[in-house]
């Protein structure tokens, strides 16, 4: 069996079950892939690179075909001298791919497709903290990513299908098409959609994750409690509170996973407490202080630490715009009493 653990992006485009796994046409070669990448995370920016040359040579069968084959073979007569300083016979059929590559994707750029951009021959899209993103896909949906947040789309995208995976927070502008359902697949729960505005919150660090509808219908099916598919209508929001687990008597005691579904939250200026974030405004409304550091982590790319668990317990409501984070704390320690210090990248919460 090929290791494929040392794997760069160019042994990747070469290898042909990665090809079938890019291309969607094996459903065993994406299976074994999916797996291998979710074992391997740190390979994911080798990955996901060779996934981008793949979906920009593939814009011209006859090219992808007879490039590879040169790139194979070049790779091939490289493998003598492998063990040499920087093994540049690689290197230079690494160049050449990369090259073509650059040609086609000037004559794919030159020749959009409807509702195409610069972003949509992409497969991989991530933020960091501090960050936003606005993403339009080849099939015309817009997508937002908050900061810290991933978005995949699966292989094939736009072809026969249109799903993708996300870590984190996306809001999306549907593009309907009845022939192509849209799906997002979050860590605890798959939603599907034809046509419509929606917001999704998934973190994994978060206690809970949400799927909010503004417009349209979206359909969605718990991945970890025994339910049936929910369908949402506009306004309703379903929150699904995530496991607990506590030792105890150094056993693992597990609390059921809880589902709710309310109607999406408005404030005074009918601003969407959901989708605020959208407009880079953050809407605060009854949350604990423990949820609303990590929210603050992402936006200002620092760490929050409490110094008293007390703390995490408070509750606030705040809308916040352009502030800065020494802003934000300050206005928080009028409704509430509390101190902070900041170290760098680290902010101190205590009595």
């Amino acid at each position: 069996m090929t290791d494929r653990s040392n794997f760069q992006a160019e042994d990747f485009l070469i290898d042909n079950s990665f090809q079938l796994y890019c291309s969607g046409k094996d459903p065993a070669c994406v299976t074994y892939w999916e797996k291998w990448i979710a074992a391997h995370p740190e390979k994911a920016g080798a990955v996901a690179e060779a996934r981008r040359l793949y979906t920009i040579l593939s814009g011209n069968k006859q090219p992808l075909e007879v490039s590879l084959q040169r790139f194979r073979n070049s790779v091939s007569r490289s493998e003598q001298v492998r063990r040499t300083p920087f093994s540049l016979a690689r290197w230079v059929a690494a160049a050449a791919i990369l090259l073509i590559a650059g040609f086609l994707a000037i004559f794919l750029s030159r020749k959009p497709g409807p509702g195409a951009d610069e972003t949509a021959y992409r497969s991989v899209f991530a933020t960091k903290k501090g960050e936003k993103k606005r993403i339009t896909l080849q099939d015309g949906s817009l997508v937002v990513l908050n900061a810290e947040s991933r978005i995949e789309l699966l292989p094939g995208f736009n072809n026969d299908q249109r799903k993708l995976r996300l870590v984190g927070e996306a809001y999306f502008e549907v593009a309907h098409d009845s022939k192509k359902p849209f799906r997002v697949q979050t860590a605890d729960f798959d939603i599907r959609v034809l046509g419509t505005v929606f917001n999704v919150k998934a973190y994994p660090d978060e206690r809970f994750s949400e799927a909010t509808l503004i417009r349209g219908s979206i359909s969605m099916q718990p991945i970890h409690i025994k339910s049936g598919s929910i369908t949402l209508k506009p306004s309703q929001k379903v929150t699904i509170f995530r496991e607990e687990r506590k030792k105890r008597g150094g056993l693992q005691a597990a609390k059921t996973s809880e589902i709710t579904i309310n109607h999406y939250t408005r404030v005074k200026d009918s601003s969407i407490v959901e989708t605020a974030w959208v407009r880079n405004r953050l809407e605060i409304y009854d949350q604990r202080f423990e949820d609303i550091s990590r929210t603050l982590e992402r936006w200002y790319d620092v760490k929050i630490k409490f110094r008293d668990p007390d703390l995490k317990d408070y509750h606030f409501t705040a809308t916040i715009g352009n502030e800065d984070l020494r802003q934000v704390l300050d206005a928080l320690k009028k409704v509430e009493k509390f101190d902070y210090e900041i170290k760098g990248e680290k902010v101190f919460i205590s009595k």
